[in-house]
């Protein structure tokens, strides 16, 4: 089974970083955003290019209904198991 990271605020800056440096080692990546869709897009596009496999996905993780729609976003999407990163 593919390894898996789910981002925090990973549409930019460390987040972003940390998103290009998990892909590059193998993982999908979950590139999680609160209202940065555009950033995040870059971020998925930028991992995919690079023959990695990414996904943003819009979530404000301090909703709780948010989270638990990410959770299935990224479980019906195919992304599986997943391990959390957070960066701000």
């Amino acid at each position: 089974m593919a390894r898996v990271a789910v981002i925090t605020g990973a549409s930019r800056g460390i987040g972003a970083a940390t998103a290009l440096v998990l892909a590059e080692h193998g993982y999908r990546v979950v590139v999680n955003h609160r209202a940065s869709a555009p950033q995040a897009e870059e971020v998925v596009a930028t991992i995919d290019a690079a023959g990695g496999e990414a996904v943003a996905i819009k979530a404000d993780v301090t909703v709780p209904n948010d989270v638990t729609a990410w959770s299935m976003k990224s479980i019906s999407g195919g992304v599986g198991s997943t391990c959390s990163c957070t960066a701000r």
